[in-house]
């Protein structure tokens, strides 16, 4: 399955808010693939997304401390 804007691989359509920080965060990379879960780290019901560029993951959860994760690989 891919979104229709981007043409990115992704098992189901990313949240909005979700969205938009991946945008800001991937200005100058190339999004390869998203993943959107529904359980956080701690195994709570929530929002989750695994983004992966050409340079970075990028994990959203409610977890962390700014609400992701990014790892520069």
């Amino acid at each position: 399955m891919t979104e229709e804007a981007g043409h990115i691989l992704t098992n189901k359509p990313v949240p909005n808010d979700i969205s938009d920080e991946i945008k800001k965060l991937t200005d100058n990379e190339r999004l390869l693939f998203t993943i959107v879960g529904d359980l956080s780290k701690n195994s709570k019901y929530s929002q989750s997304v695994l983004a992966v560029t050409d340079e970075a993951m990028i994990c959203f959860d409610e977890t962390y401390e700014n609400k992701y994760l990014y790892l520069k690989h």
